[in-house]
């Protein structure tokens, strides 16, 4: 089936969609509807055990070696990864929301204001437990930079890298989620405050 689509045996060889198809694909996907969480659940659970299609299957050892054969010494030109890097900037990036990655933090938001909610979190991921050989990202729950020179009370989570990335998507299930951990769990708390953290071995400055 592959080498029957391969170069102009694919019927779609030579041409390319039009900048008008280009973005109806592009709209289509930013409009698809979302999964519910029950939705979700039901999906990873069809797919546990032996309901899944793989389920008890392996890859022999003349296949894996078949496979790393194919992917030894391939690398990826550098005018590619720049085609690649630039054909998902800006707006056409998937995840594109209006540039707001541009807008400034508040000026309260520190290094010393993000070790004290790490040190609050014991330096974990709230999501997997990780304590990751990485510095910890200081997650704005509410996604507003200005949080801290507001007149709401800021929240903030501490995360791994892998774990910051997925709360890009499903914005409001996150917000929820945090918002809900930070009032039933830790009394509406997420960082030390100067008198608290006085004593350790991490220096801050009151903000």
């Amino acid at each position: 089936m592959s080498i029957s689509r391969t170069g102009d045996k694919n019927h779609f060889f030579g041409k390319n969609h039009t900048e008008k198809t280009r973005l109806k694909m592009v709209t289509s996907w930013k409009t698809r509807p979302k999964f519910t969480e029950e939705t979700l659940k039901k999906m990873s659970e069809s797919k546990k055990g032996d309901k899944n299609s793989n389920f008890g299957k392996h890859l022999s050892e003349e296949a894996k070696q078949k496979i790393s054969n194919a992917n030894t010494g391939k690398k990826t030109s550098e005018e590619t990864r720049v085609l690649l890097s630039v054909s998902r900037r800006g707006d056409k990036n998937p995840h594109w929301l209006g540039g707001i990655s541009f807008e400034p933090y508040c000026i309260k938001w520190t290094h010393e204001f993000r070790e004290r909610v790490r040190k609050f979190f014991g330096y974990k991921c709230v999501l997997c437990g990780s304590t990751s050989t990485h510095r910890l990202c200081v997650h704005h729950i509410n996604y507003n930079k200005s949080s801290c020179c507001t007149d709401v009370k800021p929240l903030f989570v501490t995360l791994c890298r892998s774990c910051h990335s997925k709360t890009n998507r499903k914005r409001e299930y996150y917000e929820q989620h945090f918002t809900e951990m930070i009032t039933n769990g830790y009394d509406g708390k997420c960082y030390l405050g100067i008198d608290e953290i006085a004593r350790s071995s991490v220096k801050v400055i009151e903000v």
